[in-house]
């Protein structure tokens, strides 16, 4: 999920949202989820994808992380 996120790969993200054993909190060696990797790269809709599949019944960590808006205008990407 991590590389699919990092990568803007929406369907493979998708995919292993699907699955359940799928983690969406699973953390890099630095803290960083999916979500934070998919705004970091401007992988908007990957974004909105975890958002919503997380809003049905899991939680995603926002805990070390400033705003997932903040991250990706830092990295030059405005939407």
């Amino acid at each position: 999920l991590l590389q699919a996120a990092r990568s803007g790969h929406l369907f493979i993200v998708e995919l292993l949202l699907g699955c359940d054993r799928t983690d969406v909190n699973l953390e890099m060696n630095n803290g960083a989820t999916p979500l934070y990797i998919a705004a970091q790269n401007g992988h908007t809709l990957c974004a909105r994808t975890l958002i919503d599949d997380c809003m049905n019944d899991k939680a995603v960590r926002f805990r070390i992380h400033p705003s997932i808006r903040t991250v990706s205008v830092s990295y030059g990407y405005l939407e």
